[in-house]
C-alpha cells in the first residue's frame, strides 16, 4: 500500500480554501431569484475579492505548491513523450498490418465512389443548363447527349429530366452521402504517426449543404415544373437553366474548398517543453493592513494655545518612548559585528515584547585575548605557566592528563554486563540452546484454488479471481484518471472537437 501523500498546504491555507469555496457556493442565489442576473455579473469581481481577503496559498506554502505542480507536470510530460515514442515505433515497420490494409482498401473504394458521384452530379447540372424543351420526346441516349453537349451546344430534355436520368442522379446523391466522411488526407493519416487532421468538420458542413441543394433541385426538376396547364412557360425554363448553372458553379467551388480545407497537422512535442511558470500560483499579497489613525476631535472654541503643539510637531515624537527595562540579550556585545569597532555608535535593536523569538547571537568575549593556563588542583606543582617568549625546558616533567582514558566505572555511562551464571546452571540444563526460529508457514490449498487457477489461465478477469462483478464494475468506473495529451495544452494551437478527435482515432493504428 503506497504511503499517503503529504498535503503541501498548511492548516491556514486549507481553512482559507474551504472558506472561499463555501462563500462562492453560497454567493449565487436560485435561478428564479430576481437578483440572480445581477449577482452573476458580479461573480468574477466577488471571487477576486474573496481570494484577496483569504489567500488560497500563503507565502510559506507557495514554494511547496509550485514544486508539486512542476513535479506533476514533469511526470505528465514524460508520460506523453514516452507514449509518442512508443507510437512512432509502430510506424517504423514498413509492412502494413491487416487493419491498415483493410482501412486503406475502404478508403480507396470510398474515393472512387465519391469521384463517380461527383462526375455524375456535374454532368446532370450541365445537361440541365443546356436542356431544350421544344424538341420532340425520345428516349435517353448517353452518347447522343454527350455529342450534342460538345458539338451542338444544347441537349434534349430527356438527358436531364428522364426517369433514367433521375435514377442515376438518385444513386449519385446516395453515393455522395455514404462517402461524406472521405477526404484526400485519410490514406496519409493511416500510414503516418503523430498526425492529426484539421478542418474535417468544415468539409462535412460544405458537402452537407451542397447535398441538400442537389436533393432540392432533383425534387423540382421534372417536366411539369416548367409547364403550366401543359403550356411551356419561358420564365420557368429560364429559372430551370439558371438554377442548374448556379449549382454547377457551386459544385465545382465546394469541391475545391472541401478538397483543400482538410490539412494534416503534425503534433509536435515542443508543446511539452513550454514552462509552467505562467500557470503557477503567485505569491499572495499581504493581507496585513495598517491600522488607521483615530480621527482627532476638533473643538469649536479652539484658541492659539490649543494649536501651538502643531507648530512644534518636529520636536515631538510620533510614538511615546518605551521605558521598559532592557533585555539582557540586547547588549553591545550582541549587536556588534566584525565591521564594528570601539568608535562605532551603538543603537538599540527593535524588540518585540510579545514575540516568541529567541536571540541566539553569540556573545563576544570581554576578557584578555590570551588568558593564562589554568592550574589543575590535582597536580598543582607539575603544571607551569606557559610563556610567550621562552619555550618549554628540556628537563621539565611531562604533564599528567587530568582525566582517565580507560573505561568509565560509572554504570550510568556504560552498558552493565550480564550477571554471571552459577556453576549449577550447567548441571541443571547441559544442552546448548540454538536461536529460536519460527516454523515455516505452509499454505494448504483450499477448495477454490483449482477454480481460480483455471480462471486465471482462461483470462476471466477480476471476476475469475473471485472478485464480484459489482466490485469489478466500480474499479472500472472509479479508476484513477489517466493523462491524455491534447494538442492545445499550455496555450498551443486550437483544441479539436470531440467529433474530430473520435474521427482521428478511427484511422489510427
Amino acid at each position: 500500500m503506497p504511503a499517503p501523500v503529504e498535503s503541501p498546504f498548511c492548516d491556514r491555507c486549507e481553512r482559507n480554501q474551504s472558506l472561499v469555496s463555501r462563500c462562492l457556493a453560497e454567493y449565487l442565489p436560485e435561478e428564479d431569484d430576481p437578483e440572480y442576473a445581477e449577482k452573476e455579473k458580479k461573480y468574477p469581481e466577488y471571487q477576486a475579492w474573496i481570494e484577496d481577503q483569504f489567500p488560497l496559498v500563503c507565502e510559506n506554502c507557495i514554494t511547496r505548491v509550485q514544486g508539486r505542480i512542476r513535479q506533476a507536470g514533469y511526470a505528465a510530460k514524460a508520460e506523453a513523450v514516452g507514449r509518442k515514442l512508443e507510437q512512432s515505433k509502430k510506424y517504423q515497420d514498413k509492412t502494413l498490418t491487416p487493419r491498415q490494409l483493410s482501412t486503406l482498401l475502404i478508403i480507396l473504394l470510398a474515393k472512387y465512389a465519391y469521384i463517380t458521384s461527383l462526375l455524375a452530379t456535374l454532368l446532370w447540372h450541365a445537361f440541365g443548363a443546356l436542356a431544350n424543351f421544344d424538341s420532340r420526346d425520345h428516349g435517353f441516349d448517353p452518347k447522343l447527349c454527350l455529342s450534342d453537349m460538345f458539338f451542338a451546344g444544347q441537349v434534349h430534355k430527356s438527358c436531364a429530366i428522364s426517369s433514367f436520368a433521375q435514377t442515376c442522379v438518385s444513386y449519385a446523391l446516395l453515393g455522395d452521402l455514404l462517402t461524406i466522411w472521405w477526404n484526400p488526407k485519410l490514406a496519409y493519416k493511416t500510414t503516418h504517426a503523430n498526425q492529426r487532421m484539421s478542418g474535417v468538420v468544415t468539409q462535412w458542413m460544405i458537402r452537407g449543404l451542397m447535398m441538400l441543394l442537389n436533393v432540392a433541385m432533383a425534387l423540382i426538376s421534372p417536366d411539369d415544373s416548367v409547364r403550366e396547364d401543359g403550356v411551356l412557360v419561358a420564365a420557368r425554363v429560364d429559372f430551370f437553366h439558371y438554377t442548374h448553372i448556379a449549382l454547377f458553379v457551386l459544385q465545382l467551388l465546394s469541391t475545391w474548398i472541401s478538397w483543400t480545407t482538410v490539412t494534416i497537422r503534425y503534433v509536435s512535442t515542443k508543446e511539452l517543453l513550454r514552462p509552467l511558470d505562467a500557470h503557477l500560483p503567485r505569491i499572495p499579497m499581504s493581507t496585513d493592513t495598517t491600522p488607521r489613525a483615530s480621527p482627532k476631535k476638533t473643538h469649536s472654541n479652539q484658541t492659539g494655545f490649543d494649536t501651538m503643539a502643531s507648530a512644534f510637531s518636529s520636536t515631538f515624537n510620533a510614538e511615546p518612548a518605551n521605558y521598559e527595562p532592557p533585555s539582557p540579550t540586547l547588549t553591545v556585545v550582541s549587536t556588534t559585528t566584525t565591521e564594528t569597532n570601539d568608535l562605532t555608535p551603538w543603537s538599540r535593536r527593535q524588540s518585540s515584547i510579545m514575540g516568541e523569538e529567541m536571540d541566539w547571537t553569540p556573545t563576544k568575549p570581554r576578557f584578555d585575548e590570551n588568558p593564562p593556563a589554568l592550574i589543575h588542583p590535582i597536580h598543582p606543582r607539575k603544571l607551569t605557566l606557559r610563556s610567550s617568549t621562552s619555550g618549554p625546558s628540556p628537563n621539565s616533567t611531562p604533564t599528567v592528563p587530568a582525566f582517565k582514558t580507560g573505561p568509565d566505572a560509572n554504570p550510568f555511562r556504560r552498558r552493565v554486563p550480564a550477571a554471571p551464571k552459577a556453576p549449577a546452571a550447567k548441571i541443571v540444563d547441559p544442552w546448548k540452546r540454538q536461536p529460536w526460529q519460527p516454523d515455516p508457514l505452509v499454505r494448504e490449498k483450499n477448495l477454490f484454488d483449482e477454480d481460480r487457477e483455471k480462471n486465471k489461465i482462461l483470462g476471466a478477469g477480476l471476476h475469475g479471481k473471485g472478485v464480484p462483478r459489482t466490485v469489478e464494475r466500480e474499479a472500472q468506473l472509479f479508476g484513477p484518471p489517466k493523462f491524455k495529451y491534447e494538442a492545445g495544452a499550455y496555450g498551443g494551437g486550437e483544441k479539436t472537437t470531440g467529433l474530430e478527435d473520435t474521427f482521428n482515432n478511427l484511422f489510427a493504428k
